[in-house]
């Protein structure tokens, strides 16, 4: 029988935060209405952590192998050396509110499970809080490449979404590089900036952002209260599951990453996304696609629109670009109708009309 979990108080110092948390973004001001609610009331939910194993404590951070490779400077700590004893599975919410606010220790539920389990475990307990469709999609591409052998339905039973679901997250992430996914969870983030950077800049010279705006890894002194981000004024506009769908029909990476460009910058929708991608697909310059026109085709200047403003009201035309127009004709009474058709006609065949 697996042994019975036990909430213990341990030491927020010896919890590891875990690197390939599936929730990516948290709100600061969600962090400081934790650090209050823990100081008004204490801690109402214990974490969920997992001890580490030996080979755990004595690798490195996956940031620090990154920048160093094999060749790790004596400053640089394994996870045992820094201290840490326990992955944080669920909670981190709450260690970085604990944190802020002061505590030293936290209550913990000790859950005894491999380290294989662990990404599965704190996916499931971040099911219960706002994970949102992006961080679901790269969840989703984790547990399949933990897992190759299971088929889309297994992969969906196995995280409790459906086939189709696992099929769209495989599909997008399949395609997306670095740079593209960086852009995506950008846009996502509430708190930055297409770009990463911090928004809402505050009033003042908006040239000074090297005063206003604040690095991603702030990390105040435990006690001290945490500003709310300066930084550049961020639209609403966000990027949807479904449009990354629509740019699928891409072949190639730098026509995927030109049109997220495009796509923020021009904050398409999917409509308008689904016309874009058939104008790439169709051999035309991504740059020459007009988002306002139904064609995508940039509309032209028809040269005679002063010339069209004398005419009767009864007389319509619409420039088709080019040297092609269309008249419409708007005449009351039968017989009247009838000598304009054949006015009409007369001018068609003498060769005035195309």
């Amino acid at each position: 029988m697996p042994d019975t979990p036990q909430i213990q108080k341990i030491l927020i110092s010896k919890i590891m935060p875990n690197e390939d948390q599936p929730r990516h973004r948290f709100r600061l001001r969600s962090i400081q209405q934790m650090a209050d609610s823990l100081t008004s009331i204490g801690q109402q939910t214990p974490l969920k952590v997992r001890p580490l194993t030996e080979g755990e404590k004595a690798s490195y951070s996956k940031w620090d192998i990154l920048d160093h490779g094999s060749n790790m400077p004596p400053n640089v700590l394994t996870f045992g050396q820094q201290g840490y004893e326990y992955m944080l599975i669920g909670g981190h919410r709450r260690r970085e509110g604990a944190l802020l606010a002061g505590f030293e220790t936290l209550d913990c539920i000790v859950l005894n499970i491999p380290p294989e389990d662990t990404h599965l475990a704190s996916l499931m307990d971040n099911s219960l809080e706002e994970m949102d469709w992006w961080d679901w999609d790269l969840a989703i591409e984790k547990e399949h490449q933990d897992n190759p052998g299971l088929s889309l339905r297994q992969l969906g039973k196995r995280l409790e979404v459906s086939k189709s679901k696992a099929g769209n997250a495989l599909l997008i992430t399949g395609y997306l590089d670095e740079m593209c996914r960086d852009m995506i969870s950008n846009n996502l983030n509430p708190e930055t900036d297409n770009n990463g950077f911090r928004v809402d800049l505050p009033e003042g010279d908006p040239e000074d952002e090297a005063k206003t705006v604040q690095p991603l890894d702030t990390n105040p002194a435990p006690g001290t209260r945490l500003d709310l981000p300066q930084g550049r004024i961020k639209s609403d506009y966000r990027i949807t599951e479904s449009i990354l769908l629509a740019l699928a029909p891409l072949a190639e990476l730098d026509e995927v990453l030109t049109a997220l460009e495009l796509i923020f910058g021009w904050e398409m929708n999917e409509g308008v996304v689904k016309r874009f991608v058939q104008w790439i697909v169709d051999g035309n310059e991504p740059r020459d696609f007009d988002p306002n026109a139904p064609s995508g085709k940039p509309q032209e200047e028809d040269p005679l629109a002063e010339e069209w403003k004398a005419l009767r009201p009864g007389i319509k035309v619409k420039y088709k670009g080019g040297e092609d127009y269309e008249i419409h004709l708007t005449v009351t009474g039968g017989q009247k109708a009838l000598e304009t058709a054949k006015a009409a006609q007369k001018s068609f065949r003498r060769g005035i009309f195309a």
